[in-house]
Parts: C-alpha cells; structure tokens; sequence
C-alpha cells in the first residue's frame, strides 16, 4: 500500500524589513536638506536666469529633488535603488545647500564696503566640520540600509514600484510650498528688461530727444539706462535748470581715463561686484548725488551713446 501523498510546506517570505527610529530621523533630516536645496536653488534660478551660473542652480535642484525622493522611496516603500540615491544624496546635500547659499549671499552683501565679504573664517572654521560631520552620519545609516534592501531583494522575487494617487499629491503640493519663497522674491522685486523704448517711458529722465533706450532693472531695484543722443544737446540737457543734475548740484568733467561702465544687459550675470561691460575711452562723466544713491552718467563720444547707473551709498 502506498504512502499518502503529501505537498512539500510552502516557504515562507522573507519577514519585511522596517527601518529604526534612528534611520526614520535621519530620513527626516535628509528630507528637509533636500526640500532646503529645492527651494534654494529655485530662488537661484529667479535670481540668476537666464545666465550661464543659473545652469549650476538647475543642477542643484535636480539634486533636492533625487535626494528627496530616494529618502522617501527608500526608507519607507523599502526600494533598494531610493536608498541608493538617499546614500549618494546624504552624503553631498549638507555641502550642496551651503554652497547654494553662499550664491545667494553675494548678492546681499554691500561690496561697496572695504570689509566686504561673503564668510568669514569662522564661519568655516564652524560649517565644514559640522557638514562632514552630519553627511558622513546621514550617509552610513542610508549606507546601511540600502546594503540591507539589496540583501533582502535577492531573497524575493522583484515587485514593481507602484505610486499612488495620494503621494503624487502630496509631492506637488510640497514643491508648491517650495516655490513660495522664489515666487515671493520675483513678486516683490523683479528683473525687468526693455528696448527700444520712448522717452515717456524711461524710467528715469532722459534728453527729449534720446533714441535706442534701453533700460534695465536689476535684482536690487537699481536701474541701468544708455541711449543715443548727439553730444550738443547732451551737453545742454545736462546744464539746463531742469535737469536732474542742476537740481542736486552734480558735476561733469571729461573722462581722462578709460572707464568700465554698465549697460543693460538681460544675459550678463548680475554680479554687483562686477567691472561692468562696457569701455568708454573718450567722453563726459556727469555725476549727482540723492539721498540714498550715487548717480552716474557716463557720455561715451565714440558711439554717442549715454551709460547710466546707480550706486547705493554706504551707511
């Protein structure tokens, strides 16, 4: 008589991994560097487009977001390839951040000062080591748990990554809150760029009969302004009652020695410590003064072209 037929015990799956609470703290302060670097990088963008220093915030805000995504998708959906990403983007986002800062730190500074600077050696005697410190942290426990995803993986069949309608979401609505501080920024105060405009619409006074203005409003509301005009009817706009220059008590003098001007210049990077762009070798400088800016006026005779531009006083 035969022995009963008995199906062999099916093999139980592997117990699901569930992260501690320090990776879980971890996890969470690796979101927030991500979401910082994010909306850094988004204000960066607002501030330095289209120039070629913006492509340097669009790769950093490629990096917020894969940093923000792999710690999610990594710690808690359980993917080995998120917290691979997570790894890699704990272990540079402290830096990255920093680094996105002091871009836009260069531009609140007032390089008209002679102590200006952007950090100072404290400051980096204090931030490096508290970077390495948190990335080299953020880095093992991600490290780790992406060594034991991997391991766990191998023992399974591999499972598709679905996402769900409520975390795509909330994911849009957390990139919504980081726009908030560059849509705040472009609001307030915004670049803005005009040519061939007329003389009621400068934005500053210009002879009646100027040609070619083009103006420029930069990220700090000072304003650059050149057009054409013929050096006679300059040099009479400039010395009438009227003007500008007669009403503050300026002066003008020939220009002995080449001088670097600005013009409105929607690509040029909006460096305030730049040389400007422009040379003038032969010419006027007219110059004025109100309460709380320089004014200059810089009469390129060459080209017959009028260069104007601001410079705020220091305190």
């Amino acid at each position: 008589m035969d022995a009963p037929h008995t199906d062999p015990s099916p093999t139980p799956e592997p117990a699901p991994l569930c992260p501690s609470v320090g990776l879980i703290v971890v996890s969470v302060i690796v979101l927030l560097i991500g979401a910082a670097i994010i909306s850094v990088a988004m204000a960066g963008l607002e501030l330095l487009w289209p120039s070629a220093l913006s492509y340097t915030m669009l790769l950093m805000l490629g990096i917020g977001l894969a940093t923000m995504l792999g710690q999610y998708f990594g710690t808690f959906r359980n993917s080995p390839h998120g917290a691979r990403f997570a790894t890699i983007g704990s272990l540079g986002g402290p830096a990255v951040l920093y680094v996105a800062l002091l871009i836009l730190r260069v531009y609140s500074v007032d390089w008209t000062r002679p102590d200006a600077s952007v950090t100072s050696p404290e400051e980096h005697l204090l931030i490096w080591p508290s970077i390495a410190i948190a990335s080299l942290t953020c880095g093992w426990f991600n490290g780790r748990w992406a060594w034991k995803l991997a391991k766990h993986a191998g023992n399974e069949p591999p499972r598709l990554l679905t996402i769900s309608l409520r975390e795509i979401m909330v994911f849009c609505a957390v990139v919504g809150l980081l726009m908030i501080p560059a849509s705040y920024r472009a609001s307030v105060n915004p670049s803005l760029y005009r040519a061939n405009v007329s003389v009621p619409d400068a934005p500053i006074a210009v002879p009646p009969g100027a040609q070619a203005i083009e103006y420029e409003r930069q990220r700090d509301g000072r304003i650059l302004v050149s057009y054409k005009i013929d050096e006679a009817a300059f040099h009479q706009w400039i010395t009438s009652e009227d003007s500008d220059v007669h009403h503050y008590g300026g002066l003008w003098e020939e220009i002995a020695s080449p001088l670097n001007v600005h013009r409105p210049d929607p690509s040029r990077i909006p460096l305030p410590i730049s040389e400007g762009n422009h040379q003038v070798n032969k010419g006027l400088a007219v110059y004025w003064k109100t309460e709380t800016l320089h004014h200059t006026i810089t009469y390129d005779r060459d080209t017959e072209t009028a260069f104007y531009q601001e410079l705020a006083i220091s305190e």
